[in-house]
């Protein structure tokens, strides 16, 4: 009861400074708490620990997340924190959890319980069990399985909207690349590697000088406490604001490319276990500790190269597959006639990229091509012709024009750096936003932390 009329006046008085598109938010929320403090009054209710905006993270909630956190830390036998710590990061945890579900859901974003079925078989097939064992497990440990089922629901929904906002608008340009393999390459390889734990102190994106001086010396006397003994999986644990808090800090082994460029120059200049320097970024203010250190130089990569061309007729209301199907084999029985594949390819393929050239795909690798046309592809012997193959494209007729061992090393490597780039500006990104939107949200602890 108490803790319905302190949110009520609460927001009765940030009523009196909200704009006009917060207003109506508010007001219904206002309303729910009117309600629930009718109900309150005849039963108990579970006590709130902290307000997000117009939601509440309550107790049971903590709670139930801080013990699953708590057995996760314990089976990784990882050392283990002061209590105080530990909740304070499970509570921030939540906080950033439910204010990207919040943002979700003004988004239009909804996960469907199919997604989250497929989501509990992925973690069930990762754990080599199946989806009985895994709900077996789960009530031995006493979790129970809606509210883990929830949990579920939300990562996947918050992996949506992460991918929506933040991984599909990052671009990674030619000219990144290049610069990035001539650096690896001045480094030591596009193979060199680090294993890292990190400790990231968040610094108010308008603060004052005289805050963030305070924040500065905070951060330069925790690196001293490091460099001195203080456990670095401990302090991050109590002091670290990243996402890897409650894994220790631990980054795990990230190529150079993978990494910024402050972390690479910090790494290179650290032996195994030594602390870094406070590093200065856009997302705050950050230590690492070199945990291993590993690869340089590059190695030739050779795969299987496939020369190969197809015809494709596509399905569609008007013509069947079993009617696409039939063309494509009397297609073929013309080739194997004597016909020429290319002249067939430009008369009656619709693949318009490839068509006019007589439908020639040029040399691929594998992963360069739908599976079920790359595994039917490879089955075939130089010139032999494929029965038609469906794919979600049409029917395809296919030939295999010819095969070859290539170093591929510089295609992989240019590829794995795109993707190292890609996840780098990815997370710089999240974390630049996860910081606005952590910004911008009424957050109000009502548990000591």
């Amino acid at each position: 009861m108490n803790d319905s009329i302190f949110i009520f006046n609460k927001i009765v008085n940030q009523i009196l400074h909200l704009g006009r598109r917060q207003l109506s938010r508010r007001l219904v929320f206002l309303g729910m708490l009117m309600l629930g403090s009718q109900a309150a009054l005849s039963s108990d209710i579970d006590r709130i620990v902290v307000i997000v905006n117009d939601d509440v993270i309550t107790e049971n909630e903590f709670i139930s997340q801080y013990n699953m956190i708590k057995k996760r830390l314990r089976l990784a036998r990882q050392q283990s924190s002061p209590e105080a710590a530990l909740k304070k990061q499970v509570l921030e945890r939540l906080v950033i959890d439910r204010i990207q579900l919040q943002y979700a859901e003004r988004s239009g974003i909804k996960v469907s319980s199919s997604k989250v079925d497929a989501a509990i078989k992925q973690i069930a097939r990762r754990n080599k069990i199946t989806v009985k064992q895994l709900r077996g497990a789960l009530k031995r440990d006493r979790i129970d399985y809606k509210s883990f089922r929830k949990q579920i629901e939300s990562q996947v929904t918050i992996g949506q909207l992460v991918e929506r906002d933040i991984n599909s608008r990052v671009r990674v340009s030619k000219s990144e690349i290049d610069n990035a393999l001539l650096g690896v390459k001045k480094k030591g390889g596009a193979n060199l590697e680090f294993d890292l734990s990190h400790i990231q102190i968040s610094m108010p994106k308008s603060a004052a000088a005289d805050v963030m001086e305070a924040v500065k010396q905070r951060a330069e006397s925790l690196r001293d406490r490091l460099a001195n003994g203080l456990d670095f999986a401990k302090a991050a644990l109590e002091y670290s604001q990243g996402k890897e808090a409650l894994e220790g800090g631990h980054l795990g082994w990230k190529r150079a490319v993978e990494l910024p460029p402050r972390f690479v120059a910090a790494a290179e200049n650290l032996k195994v276990n030594q602390i870094s320097r406070v590093i200065r970024s856009a997302g705050g203010l950050h230590i690492l500790k070199l945990n291993g250190r590993r690869g340089g130089g590059s190695k030739v990569q050779k795969a299987t190269q496939t020369h190969v061309r197809h015809i494709l007729i596509k399905t569609s209301e008007l013509l069947s597959i079993e009617e696409a199907s039939e063309r494509l084999e009397q297609l073929r029985q013309r080739v194997l006639n004597g016909e020429s594949f290319s002249d067939l390819a430009k008369a009656h393929s619709n693949d318009t990229s490839s068509g006019l050239s007589g439908g020639d795909l040029g040399w691929v690798s594998r992963g360069d091509l739908l599976p079920r046309f790359e595994k039917a592809m490879m089955e075939l012997k130089v010139n032999e012709l494929s029965k038609p193959i469906q794919t979600r494209f049409g029917v395809h007729l296919i030939q295999v024009l010819g095969r070859r061992k290539q170093d591929v090393s510089t295609k992989m490597a240019r590829g794995e750096v795109r993707k190292q780039i890609h996840q780098r500006k990815a997370r710089e990104r999240y974390e630049q936003w996860i910081r606005q939107l952590r910004d911008e949200a009424y957050v109000e602890y009502r548990l000591e932390r």
